[in-house]
Formats: C-alpha cells, sequence, structure tokens
C-alpha cells in the first residue's frame, strides 16, 4: 500500500478520530479505540530531547499516552520537573518511568557490563514493549528521543487497524551508490541497512510478540559475539522481520523519520499554510539527532550542518527545535552523567572489572550475584585463581588489556602487580586496587607456598595438584610451582598450567610435594639443598588397599607431615608412620558441562556408560574386564545402551589389551584407547549418560567424584576411598567381598586384601539405572549438593589454610625464612603477550618494575 498522499478511507477516518480522542464507535457499531502508547528511551542527559517528543505526540495524538522511560537512575534536573509538573497540569499524559523496574536483581547491570549505550537501549526496549502491553494498551509505537512529531501518524496507523501485527521504517526508499572514500557518516548511514530502528509500531497481535521474544533473546544470547559487533550484527537480522513475520508491514511514506541519511532522496518543500512536505507527503516526524554542546551559541545536531548546506527550509525547524530544548533544561541534563555500577561495598566497578564480566560470560560462567561479596559473586571470582595460574582472574584480564605490564610483570608476583596497580594503574586507567583486597578480616598475611608435583600431567596425580594449588591461591597464598612432568611417561600439556618453573623452589617456608612415597627419593633430589634446609616438608601420597608396603617406611623420615585423599588411604599409612597422617580432601572443580558426542562418534539416541582407567594403574586393581562382563549380563546387544571404554596406555600392554576387547566381542562395547586434552577429557564425561567403575580398590577415585559434580549417576564399587564421598543416596553401589590378591599384580603383592565386586548386583543396577528416571535425577541431585558442600576449592581450601596456620604455629622463626626472594636456577619461560607492544608502554612498565622490585627488596 502506498500512503504518500493523505487517504480519506473509512479505515483513516476511524484512525483519526481515535488520535483526536473520540471514545464512542460511530452508529455502525464499530469496536471502540485502541489505547495507543507512545515512549521513548533515553539516559537523563538527554530528557529535555525526549520531553519534547513527548509533548509533540500528545500534541498531535491527544488520547494517547506518551512514556518516557530513563535508562540510568540518579536526581533529574529541575527544568525537567518543572517541564513535566506543567504538563501534568495541563492534563497531560506525559510520564517518566525507570528501565530498571523491568529487571529483577543484576539483569540490567549485565547489560551495562556487556554492552554499550546505543547497545543497551536496543537490548532493553523489548521489555518497554512488553511491559505496555502487559498493562493494556493495545498499540504501542517507539520513537527515538532525538525526534519530533508534526502530524498524526495516520497512514501508520491505518495499517495496524488493517491488521498489521507492527509497522517498521526504512532507512532510505531509493537505491544508493557506494559512498564516496571521503563520505561523511550522513552519507554511509543505511549502507548495508534497510529498517529504521528510530520508529518501530507493534500491535498486541501474536507476530509482534513473537518479534519481541526473538529480539530479547538476541541480546540475552549473544555472550559469544565480540563486544562492538552487537548491534550491528541484531540490524542485519531485524532488517528480515518482515520476511520472517509476514504481517509486519514496512510502511510507505517520505514523511516519517526524516533524517540526516535520507534527506537527498527527499525534496523538501513548504506548503501555503507554512508546513513543510517531503516528495509531495506532509512531514511527519523529524530525527534531529542527540544535540551537542554546552554552550548555546554552539549548540548542533546531526540536521545543523544539512540546515546550513543546501537546506533553508530545515533552518527554522532546526532553530526552534533548539530554543525549546533549552527552556526544558538541556543545559543542567548535560550536567548528568551516568553513575557507574559500583559493588555492594560502594566500590565501583573499573575498566578490568568491564573486561573480566565479558570474559566469564563467553566462558559460561555464572555468578550468585554481580555486585554482592558473598561466596559465588562476580567480586569473589575476581580475586580467584584458575588451577595451575599465579595471578588471579582480575591480574589476568588486565595482563590482557595491557601487554606491556604483563611482558614486565607476567614473570613476577602478586605483590609487584599490586604495588604497580597502586602506584601507577590508578594513574593511567584509573584502577581500584581495593577490587582485590579481601574484606577486612577475612584473610590475613599469608606465607609462600613451594608446591612440586605433575602439574602438567594427565596423571590423577596432576590433576589432584591442580586442585590444591587453586585451594590455596584461593585463600591468599603465593604458590611458586615447580612441574616435574619430566619424570613421568604420561604426556603433558603446558595448558593444564602456565609459568611453573622447572627446578629451584623458596628456602625455607612449607614444601609440598605431591608425588607418590615410590618417587619421593628421586624428587626431593631435585630441591637444592641450600633451600631444602629449615623448610617444613609435606609429601601428597595416594595408596589403594589396606596394607601400606614396608618398604617405603623409610620415606618418612624425610618430611614433616603426610596428607592424604580419604579416610581410607588414612587407615593404612598411619599405623606405619611416625609423622602426623592428615586427611586433606581433594578438590572437585569441572566446567560446565560441553557434550560432544559427535566427536566420540556416539549415537545421540543411545545411553552410554563410560568406562575409564589406565593400563599403567593395574588392571586388575581397575577390573575393566569385569565390569565388561557386568554390562553384558546387564543388556542385550539389541538395547540401546552402550559402553564407551576409554584406556591410555593399551599400547604398553597389549596382551591386556587383546583380552580386555575380546571379553567384549558381540556387546555394544566401544573403545578409545588414547590421550585427550583437558577440555576433550571433560567433553567426554560431558557426553556420557552414567559412569561405571567396578574396582576392586581406589585410593579416592578423581574420575567418579568428576561424574558426580557433573550430575553423571555413578554405578561403583561400595568399597575403597571412593566412599569418602559416595553413599546410597548420591550413587549406585555394588556388593562385593573382601579375598585375597592370589598373585603379584603391579605393586600390590599376593594375598593384598581387596574387593571382588558381584557382577550380577552390578548389572541390576546398571538396567534399573537406565530404565528409573526419577532414580537416576535423585542419586544425581544428592551428588552435585554434597560435591559441592565438600569439596569445592572454597571448602578444602579453608581446611588447606587451617593446617597450614597451625604449621606456622609451630614452625616459628623457621617459618619467618619463607619471605626470603625467590633465586631460580633457570631462566623463566617468557610468553609473547597478544599484540605488539608500544615501545613507550613497554618502557614505562619496565621503568615501573624496576623501581618496583627496588622497594619491595
Amino acid at each position: 500500500m502506498s500512503s504518500e498522499t493523505d487517504s480519506t478511507g473509512t479505515a483513516q477516518e476511524t484512525v483519526q478520530g481515535n488520535a483526536r480522542g473520540d471514545t464512542q464507535g460511530d452508529a455502525r457499531g464499530d469496536a471502540p479505540p485502541r489505547q495507543i502508547r507512545f515512549f521513548t528511551m533515553c539516559m537523563r542527559r538527554d530528557a529535555a530531547q525526549a520531553l519534547l517528543l513527548c509533548e509533540s505526540v500528545v500534541e498531535h495524538h491527544p488520547a494517547a499516552h506518551a512514556t518516557i522511560w530513563l535508562l540510568d537512575e540518579g536526581p533529574r534536573p529541575k527544568a525537567l520537573d518543572q517541564a513535566l509538573d506543567q504538563a501534568l497540569d495541563q492534563a497531560s499524559k506525559i510520564e517518566t518511568r525507570a528501565v530498571s523496574e523491568l529487571f529483577a536483581d543484576d539483569a540490567l547491570a549485565r547489560y551495562w557490563l556487556r554492552y554499550d549505550e546505543a547497545d543497551v537501549l536496543e537490548a532493553t526496549q523489548p521489555a518497554c514493549f512488553e511491559r505496555h502491553f502487559a498493562d493494556g494498551d493495545e498499540i504501542v509505537i517507539y520513537l527515538s528521543a532525538y525526534s519530533l512529531v508534526y502530524r498524526p501518524f495516520t497512514e501508520l496507523l491505518v495499517l495496524l487497524e488493517q491488521g498489521a501485527a507492527g509497522v517498521l521504517t526504512p532507512l532510505l526508499t531509493t537505491p544508493r551508490r557506494a559512498p564516496a572514500p571521503q563520505a561523511g557518516p550522513a552519507d554511509v548511514v543505511g549502507h548495508g541497512r534497510v529498517l529504521n530502528l528510530d520508529l518501530v509500531a507493534l500491535r498486541a497481535a501474536p507476530s509482534a510478540r513473537a518479534l519481541l521474544a526473538w529480539w530479547r533473546d538476541w541480546f540475552e544470547g549473544l555472550q559469544q559475539v565480540e563486544a562492538g559487533n552487537d548491534l550491528a550484527a541484531f540490524m542485519q537480522q531485524f532488517d528480515s522481520a518482515p520476511y520472517l513475520w509476514p504481517d509486519l508491514r514496512v510502511l510507505d511514506h517520505s514523511g516519517y523519520q526524516v533524517a540526516c541519511w535520507n534527506l537527498v532522496e527527499r525534496a523538501l518543500a513548504t506548503r501555503a499554510d507554512g508546513s513543510v512536505e517531503l516528495n509531495g507527503a506532509p512531514l511527519t516526524s523529524l530525527y534531529f539527532g542527540r544535540l551537542t554542546s554546552t554552550e548555546p551559541r554552539r549548540l548542533t545536531c546531526d540536521l545543523s550542518a544539512c540546515a546550513a548546506n543546501g537546506q533553508p527550509v530545515l533552518a527554522p525547524l532546526v532553530d526552534a527545535y533548539q530554543r525549546a530544548a533549552l527552556a526544558h533544561g538541556y543545559l543542567e541534563c548535560q550536567l548528568l552523567h551516568r553513575q557507574p555500577l559500583t559493588f555492594d561495598d560502594g566500590c565501583r566497578f573499573d575498566m578490568v572489572c568491564y573486561e573480566a564480566c565479558r570474559v566469564a560470560i563467553k566462558q559460561g560462567i555464572t555468578f550468585t550475584s554481580l555486585r554482592g561479596l558473598e561466596p559465588g559473586s562476580f567480586r569473589e571470582w575476581l580475586r580467584k585463581y584458575e588451577i595451575g595460574r599465579r595471578f588471579p582472574h582480575y591480574i589476568e584480564v588486565l595482563f590482557e588489556m595491557r601487554s606491556d605490564v604483563y611482558a614486565a610483570f607476567g614473570q613476577g608476583s602478586v605483590d609487584e602487580v599490586m604495588v604497580w596497580i597502586r602506584e601507577y594503574g590508578v594513574r593511567e586507567n584509573d584502577l581500584l586496587p581495593a577490587l582485590l583486597e579481601p574484606p577486612r578480616g577475612e584473610r590475613g598475611e599469608r606465607q609462600p607456598i613451594a608446591y612440586l608435583g605433575y602439574l602438567t600431567s594427565e596423571l590423577g596425580l596432576g590433576e589432584a595438584a591442580r586442585g590444591y594449588i587453586a585451594a590455596l591461591q584461593q585463600q591468599g597464598y603465593s604458590v611458586d610451582m615447580v612441574d616435574i612432568s619430566d619424570i613421568a611417561y604420561h604426556k603433558r600439556s603446558d595448558a593444564y598450567v602456565k609459568d611453573a618453573s622447572l627446578s629451584g623452589v623458596l628456602p625455607g617456608g612449607v614444601k609440598i610435594l605431591h608425588v607418590n612415597a615410590d618417587t619421593l627419593l628421586k624428587v626431593i633430589e631435585r630441591i637444592p639443598e641450600p633451600t631444602r634446609a629449615g623448610s617444613y616438608k609435606i609429601g601428597v601420597w595416594a595408596w589403594e588397599t589396606l596394607d601400606f608396603p614396608e618398604e617405603w617406611s623409610d620415606r618418612f623420615a624425610l618430611l614433616d607431615e603426610v596428607w592424604v585423599g580419604s579416610q581410607f588411604m588414612a587407615r593404612a599409612i598411619s599405623p606405619k608412620s611416625p609423622i602426623p597422617v592428615v586427611v586433606m580432601p581433594h578438590v572437585i572443580s569441572v566446567p560446565p558441562p560441553q557434550p560432544d558426542r559427535a566427536f566420540f562418534g556416539l549415537d545421540p539416541n543411545e545411553f552410554v556408560y563410560l568406562l575409564s582407567f589406565d593400563f599403567s594403574s593395574v588392571r586388575e586393581r581397575k577390573n575393566p574386564v569385569g565390569a565388561i562382563q557386568a554390562f553384558m549380563r546387564a543388556f542385550s546387544p539389541d538395547e540401546p545402551v552402550r559402553l564407551f571404554v576409554k584406556s591410555m596406555h593399551g599400547d604398553r600392554f597389549p596382551d591386556q589389551y587383546l583380552t580386555m576387547r575380546e571379553a567384549a566381542e558381540g556387546a555394544r562395547v566401544t573403545f578409545y584407547d588414547g590421550t585427550l586434552s583437558n577440555a576433550q577429557r571433560h567433553a567426554l564425561l560431558s557426553s556420557c549418560d552414567a559412569y561405571l567403575s567396578l574396582h576392586r580398590a581406589e585410593g579416592f577415585g578423581l574420575g567418579l567424584a568428576e561424574c558426580m559434580a557433573l550430575g553423571k549417576p555413578v554405578v561403583a564399587t561400595g568399597w575403597s576411598g571412593n566412599m569418602e564421598f559416595m553413599s546410597h543416596q548420591n550413587s549406585a553401589l555394588v556388593d562385593y567381598q573382601l579375598k585375597p590378591l592370589a598373585a603379584l599384580a603391579g605393586p600390590y603383592p599376593a594375598g593384598t586384601i581387596w574387593a571382588e565386586p558381584d557382577l550380577d548386583d552390578a548389572a541390576r543396577k546398571m538396567r534399573a539405572l537406565w530404565l528409573d528416571q526419577q532414580w537416576r535425577e535423585r542419586l544425581v541431585k544428592q551428588a552435585q549438593r554434597d560435591m559441592q558442600d565438600g569439596f569445592s576449592a572454597e571448602v578444602v581450601g579453608k581446611l588447606l589454610s587451617a593446617r597450614l596456620e597451625r604449621i606456622e604455629q609451630r614452625a616459628g622463626q623457621r617459618m619467618a625464612q619463607a619471605h626470603a626472594p625467590l633465586q631460580p636456577t633457570a631462566a623463566q619461560p617468557t610468553r609473547r603477550a597478544p599484540g605488539y607492544l608500544k615501545r613507550k608502554g613497554l618502557g614505562a612498565a619496565r621503568r615501573a618494575k624496576r623501581v618496583i622490585k627496588a622497594a619491595l627488596t
């Protein structure tokens, strides 16, 4: 439909009557007029322009209501309040509301952390439409706050009365050539875009609500898109709206939303009555753009240049608009700046907080609160450490933003970076050192800890060590990490831990040696003799049976105490130990589930049990053949249940690997022998439906614990170290009988007592777990609660901290030596930071480093 000139049809007469304020249908029994709502959105500093718009709306639509939604909170200028009071005295239907009332908790703050001003306006606009529909408005029209209305929206309302679910307006109505290289903003606006978001009219219809739902979800789901591209990407998709919802119409009229970018295609002229027309159509709404300047004589908008260059018809319109804005308190509004986001203690968000929030959102990390200080909050996360990283999240993000600071301090200490933040970061980037400071009285001074272990290895011992390190760092300890993965034949990956040294540790102080008793002699020799003296040495051991080998008893003399992950291990080691044996639960930390069945070739329609083990951990102990036999008793090959056997180092034990494969012949069993990256390993755990372990003995059972934390039901032998965290309420425990080992198996001599799981009982429980979804859900719910309550980094960190504090109290003067400076025996590796460093910035950071080093020493 074309409506370039004034129409006179019945539908238009009805709409014009509605706009004038008629409240009754005509004699033919027409339906009563619809409730019409206009609204705009702006910051407080632009409230004067928004009020001008609303006054022009109610002048031409006396029956309509107009709302100004303010995006930021704070006091309003007196001039604005006076203008609103005057409008109310004249029975005007103009109101102001806060966008914050549309969002619960931290939802609006999340938008401000992720997006800039323009994006926040577009992201929250659907909520305003939906609120007005919920309040009973049948037609809701959004207009940019920088616009002005000159006549009723007759043509637009006709389309809505004729059944359109919404009316959109085009940026341009004629083809444009590519802009010249020297083109200004007005010349390029619209290229690559079709529709104009400065005017959107919707009716309370299903298609309009579907559009709003898609619109809202777009911005809520843009967590993987780089900041700065959100609005552009949205606009490209929004241009398809009339094709996705065919009852949305595009208005064909040259008089709506006239702006600097479409004036070139619209001929301006003045009618005899003094009104303005464009291509023969009456001027309906004009987009001026945001006024700028705090001096009345220099006040300008987007149309100012057009008025001065060949568009004399615009000059009186622009002049009148500027004078009216000044009279409505424009200058006073310009003094109102958006208040920064703050935490509950009043500390504001600095630039690193904004970037850190975007980083966390991209990684799928959620928080209990954005502004609170409680456990699980964003503020606490800023002070946390990733497993194996030397700096908390706040500093890691700072390094990504300031590559010169990373180059200068990336191999240093947290103390050095904190001094830089206080002395230089505050001036250069307005950083807030208080963001990294724990709440008063939460933590005292922490002594540095030297930690030796398989930090970059795929070994379970390596995973356990990385968990302890994260818990220590979470409690504020500085950890000097020493990787000894080179003495193991397992695969290594720097992705596990970065910046771990290969030799040299802090002199004196506490040294944690996370290696088993059989390897202790080889590892302790790597600690330089001068740094060994006066230190308090803790061994972290694992053992899987009730009898600790007598031949390793001489290792106790090399340590001051031993930590173990379970009471089961403590009962085995304590009777032979002359030093304290302390139970220190392992940290169970898993990323959000990210299944990838396609990568592992798993059928999405099958229920998948996962069996995972390392041949090097002694096949007889892990009992994979028994697990395969129980699976075959539980399920026939024609049932959609599969056992996925993930093993490592089968090439080193070919006979055992062949025996295992032969045991599964004819069954739905998939074998995968090899190593996986940490991300792939978690993807495999996420891809299974349940976990199976018919072990004969476990010291702890990290794989079982991780699956429980991920929300996977576990079927396992009900004996040994896994009973530290497993029960009949959170897992399917298999019956067993204790029996002596018939022959030597790895380090376990003949006669060793361990469990022989009941394969028939295992088969019954595996089948019941598959069939009974409610049982699975109950187990999973309890398991996740138990893992969080007893094995999170925060919970274990407090236990570690309490134990180390007792050690410090006992050690006295010997612990004071832990403050000696780091003395590495080999050069630290240097990572090239992202981007190319500017010499000036790098030089400044390096000069700051020299000053800070001197001050700290």
